[in-house]
């Protein structure tokens, strides 16, 4: 949806609302996010449109202003892996996860196709539009080809093809595409370049003709990151290891007149991973790779290296970051570039590139506070929230904000005496703020790792109890670490790690619950559920107690992602498939008066809270946030309600990882950025 522009309408029991960044006008939603990992650019008509994982970025060459896009605008989802531009100046975009699909922006609509209508499969990778107005479509599960009719809003009209790997294709994951002037797609895949002469009948596979290349060929690795076509009809081909030129002679079938050449290391490549490839009005190669922007002149003749000259662009000469996945030249000339987590560049190079001296730089930032799109761990506290994102952790006010450079934050917990547990991709870390998280001089940080008694580097959930112990989730088992009320001095700690070898049911834990002094809950991966009985020694394992819900239980054998316990002592699972209520009867090892019930409620539930009234909101991983009221009757589902909510009344995405209830909000974390919400 477009920035600043909201609105909120309720229909039945399900709230439809609009928004980003800006509340509406009732208050009810608003959307965070990060969109300066840029990952797809096109240019057209004075429009740069940047694809990002935090959704789709208009931005206007002259003025530098910008209009974001966000799914509740209408598309599915907020990672937007591939961007074209056709001839009536309409963005298209190929969004790239299961929830994906294709959606393009005609007239202020957006018209959505789907693995429904003729996609191999939602996840979308590339994108290509020919001569004649057909889009060609990359995948992770093959290539598709429409024909819309010229009426993009109007699917009665539309005409599909899908090809696969048993039709000739090398491999099914399509990287990049490029249509030549005779109507033939080239791809390229994990597995090689492939290339399809569809015979100029696209839409009939009894003519087609494929042709594939790799490595025995001439290329420089199978592994094909982007492909682009010359005015000279050579195929210039991204790689894993530098950039390979193929010259068909205009016979791609027949490869015995084939030539090749390649730029690697030689060439001042080293670093390889070659991205993409745009030329100039003067023929010279343009290229995004892993070390920044480089410009070959002398492409115009790739197979004589007498005239080549290769000038290369880095941070130190202007570049926001030194990965570049994708760049687009515009009318004027100036090289547009895709910084990875950067922003977007713009180069005037005035017509010589080897002479930096009269090179004019331009920044494309968009103005987001999150690190990151992905938020992965919130936690709301009567004067601050904290945000945990792939890219570090937010502490967050309406009048302030700062961000701590921790990297992946995935859990977070504070204990009785006012420390702040964060678990990250890195290991356990301890803060102490001073009572004032904006000002960061007063902050004491000390981190844990394996080399201190942690089982794994990467903490997955973390869960404290009453005595201060910090119970930590990982992917190799469950660590407990007693600090001794002293979690900045390790010389007293006491560690404790168990693993499936101690009777848990797996050793990969993705999160953990703490019941009393003396019951520990963990869910895991491909396992269900372990309970724990340490009897209030977590580390004297002599007296343990262990019970398993697993294959023989009432919730079989599955992966478990959330554990929440309820003021009534009731356990809430977010389990595949479904969320899931337990009462043991308080009696852990006498199955006899167990209750269970499920309740039909996304597909994994990777995030569970519970509110003041009761309810619970549950982030369901795929199908956005569904709000459970059980009329405080867990296993009496007759008055059960249940309130879904999506993209469509104005979550930012609906893959959806976290959930926090405080303030009277409800704080959403998605793979696409972070949503408030009023209920």
């Amino acid at each position: 949806m477009r920035t600043k522009m909201l609105a909120a309408v309720l229909v039945g029991a399900v709230v439809l609302a609009s928004g980003a960044g800006t509340a509406s006008a009732q208050g009810d939603w608003e959307n965070f996010t990060n969109s300066n990992n840029p990952v797809a650019i096109a240019v057209g008509r004075g429009t740069v449109w940047v694809g990002t994982t935090g959704g789709l970025v208009e931005w206007d060459a002259a003025s530098g202003t910008f209009v974001r896009h966000l799914p509740p605008e209408g598309f599915p989802d907020n990672s937007v892996a591939a961007v074209a531009v056709d001839a009536d100046g309409r963005p298209w975009i190929g969004l790239g996860t299961w929830n994906g699909g294709l959606a393009v922006l005609d007239g202020g609509r957006w018209t959505v196709w789907r693995s429904v209508d003729g996609l191999p499969t939602n996840w979308v990778t590339s994108m290509a539009i020919d001569g004649t107005g057909r889009k060609w479509i990359g995948t992770v599960r093959g290539l598709a080809v429409l024909d819309d009719g010229g009426t993009p809003s109007d699917k009665s009209d539309d005409v599909w093809m899908s090809f696969k790997t048993e039709d000739g294709l090398v491999q099914q994951n399509v990287n990049a595409i490029a249509v030549d002037d005779a109507g033939r797609a080239w791809c390229a895949t994990n597995g090689g370049l492939s290339v399809l002469d569809p015979q100029g009948t696209p839409f009939d596979k009894t003519d087609d003709i494929w042709t594939t290349f790799t490595t025995t060929d001439g290329l420089l690795s199978d592994s094909t990151l982007g492909v682009t076509m010359d005015g000279a009809g050579n195929v210039w081909i991204g790689n894993r290891t530098g950039l390979s030129v193929l010259d068909p002679r205009g016979t791609p079938a027949d490869k015995s007149d084939d030539a090749w050449t390649s730029f690697a290391s030689a060439e001042g490549f080293s670093k390889g991973y070659m991205y993409d490839v745009a030329f100039d009005g003067e023929g010279r190669a343009w290229i995004g790779w892993r070390g920044g922007v480089a410009v070959l002149e002398g492409a115009g003749t790739p197979f004589d290296r007498s005239d080549d000259r290769v000038t290369q662009f880095t941070m130190s000469d202007g570049l926001l970051g030194n990965t570049v996945g994708a760049l687009a030249l515009d009318e004027s000339g100036a090289v547009w570039s895709a910084c990875m987590s950067r922003g977007v560049n713009r180069l005037d190079p005035h017509g010589t590139p080897a002479d930096k001296s009269d090179d004019v730089w331009g920044a494309y930032v968009t103005n987001d506070w999150l690190p990151s799109p992905d938020v992965t761990a919130v936690r709301v506290e009567p004067d601050v929230t904290w945000i945990g994102t792939s890219g570090g952790l937010v502490a967050y006010r309406e009048d302030a904000r700062t961000t701590f450079d921790l990297g992946s934050a995935t859990a977070l917990e504070r204990d009785a005496a006012g420390v702040l547990w964060i678990a990250t991709s890195a290991g356990l870390a301890a803060l102490s703020d001073g009572g004032t998280p904006f000002d960061q001089s007063d902050d004491i940080l000390t981190k844990y790792s394996k080399a201190d008694g942690l089982v794994a580097s990467a903490v997955r959930g973390l869960a404290i109890n009453a005595a201060g112990r910090v119970w930590c989730a990982t992917g190799n088992g469950v660590s407990v670490l007693d600090p001794a009320g002293t979690p900045h001095d390790k010389t007293d700690d006491r560690w404790a790690t168990f693993t499936a070898a101690d009777g848990m049911a797996g050793d990969w834990a993705n999160a953990i619950a703490v019941e009393g002094d003396r019951l520990v809950w963990i869910v895991h991966e491909s396992a269900s559920v372990s309970v724990l009985d340490h009897g209030g020694t977590p580390f004297d394992k002599s007296d343990d107690v262990w019970a398993l819900f697993g294959e023989t239980s009432p919730i079989g054998i599955g992966s478990g992602y959330s554990v929440v316990i309820d003021d009534a002592g009731t356990k809430w699972f977010g389990l595949c498939p479904g969320l899931f209520a337990f009462d043991d009867g308080g009696t852990l090892l006498d199955t006899a008066d167990d209750r269970w019930l499920r309740f039909d409620v996304g597909d994994c539930d990777p995030g569970i809270a519970i509110d003041e009234l009761g309810r619970k909101w549950v982030a369901t991983g795929w199908t956005g946030v569904t709000m459970l009221d059980d009329g405080e009757t867990p296993f009496d589902a007759s008055d059960d309600v249940l309130t879904n909510f999506t993209i469509a009344g104005g979550l930012i995405d609906n893959r959806t990882n976290t959930i926090a209830v405080g303030g009277g909000y409800v704080w959403i974390g998605t793979d696409g950025g972070l949503s408030r919400f009023k209920p």
